[in-house]
This record gives C-alpha cells, structure tokens and sequence, in this order.
C-alpha cells in the first residue's frame, strides 16, 4: 500500500506550478483531496502513486504528462475532466472508475492497463485536425458499465481490453485495430466500426441492430452470428 509522503487539501495550492517547481517536473506519493487543477499548467509532470480525490481537472493542459499507478477513485468520490487538454497524455496502471472526461482534446492519448468501470467519455476530440487519425492507443483495460457518446476515434489501436456492458451512443471506431479482449457494445444510437479490423476480438453481447459493420473485418464466426456478411469484408 503507498504511503503518502504530502497532502493536499481543497485550498492547500494556490500556485500548482510552484508545487511542479519543486519538485522538479516529477510529483510522486501525494494525495490531493478535492483540490482544483482548474486551468492549470500540468504540461511534461510525471505523476506517480498519486491519488486523487473529488479533484478537478477542467480546462487543464497535461499535455505530455503521464500518471503511473494513480487513483482517480477513491472512497466513491470520482474526478472529472472538462475541457482538458491531453494531448499525448499517458496514463498507465491507473484507476480511472466513474472519472467524467467531457469535451476534451485527446489526441495520441495513451491508456495502458487502466480500469475504467463506470467512467463516462462525451464529446472527444480524439483525432488530429489534420491526419483526421487519433494515434491513439489502450492497452490490457478493463471495465463495466462504460459510457462513450458523441465522439469519433480514427485509426486507433486497442489491444487486449475487456470492455463490458459498454453503452455507446453517436460514436464511431473508424478504422481501428482491435487485437484481442472482449467488446460487449450496447446501443440505442447510431455507432460506427467502418473499416475497423475486430477479427480477433470478442464480440459476444454486442448487437447489431444499431452497429455499422461497414467495409469491417469480421472473422467468419463474427459475421453469421451478427447477421452481416454482406456489408463486412470476412477474413
């Protein structure tokens, strides 16, 4: 278990670039209990065995930043993100369960072995204004009862994800490589996989009454059992 070497409250920083200064670009075993990053400058800080909790990151750069083994969910109080920038943002080994990530800029965004229960992703610009491509990559997460709504992910790369019970709505995984895992997707609204290679994945759960498989590479098992071989390219 970490112990937490400083701890922060809700008015504790009134400067966080002093507290970055300090600690020379790496902040690592603090707790910080309902503070507000709000607008702050958390570009190139590396975060490790940090939790954080009720804390908000709204309107924020973390540019380039990454959180290893940090805890965005604690005590049932969750972290929300609006209007965050995180652009090449990476966050391994953390627990980002019941986090709200809400218009945010997440280009080549970079999860790996993160959980993600409960966590709500609306509105995010995931791909670059000019490849149109996200670069974007998760790897080994896991979680229930996810939510993603309104938003497009180009050309990204998802590799051993366990994503159940995922309510997904407007969004579209064009292009994408999905290399094992599971992907249970349940939809009420328009989604998209245009293109996207989910061979290898398992899609048991997932209907398709609400699914574009278009121009997708379905293994032969995948297409019959959702009933789309003719609109899928089967491999």
């Amino acid at each position: 278990m970490t112990q937490y070497q400083h701890h922060y409250q809700t008015n504790d920083i009134t400067n966080i670039q002093v507290l970055i200064a300090q600690y020379g670009g790496t902040i690592s075993s603090c707790s910080f209990h309902h503070v507000s990053f709000e607008n702050a400058t958390l570009e190139n800080v590396v975060f490790t065995d940090c939790q954080f909790i009720g804390c908000d990151f709204s309107n924020a750069q973390c540019n380039h930043s990454s959180f290893h083994r940090c805890d965005f969910f604690v005590d049932d109080q969750v972290c929300q993100f609006t209007k965050t920038s995180l652009i090449g943002t990476k966050f391994e080994h953390c627990n980002l369960s019941g986090c709200l990530i809400r218009s945010t800029i997440a280009y080549r965004l970079s999860l790996s072995h993160c959980t993600l229960t409960g966590s709500v992703w609306k509105d995010i610009a995931f791909n670059e204004p000019e490849s149109t491509q996200s670069q974007s990559r998760w790897e080994c997460c896991t979680g229930q009862s996810i939510e993603f709504s309104d938003f497009s992910i180009e050309a990204a790369t998802f590799v051993e994800c366990d994503l159940a019970s995922c309510d997904s709505q407007n969004v579209r995984f064009n292009h994408c490589r999905f290399v094992g895992g599971n992907l249970n997707i349940t939809s009420s609204a328009p989604i998209s996989f245009l293109g996207s290679d989910l061979r290898e994945t398992n899609l048991i759960g997932t209907k398709s009454e609400y699914v574009d498989f278009t121009g997708a590479f379905l293994n032969a098992f995948q297409a019959q059992r959702l009933g789309v071989t003719e609109q899928v390219k089967v491999c």
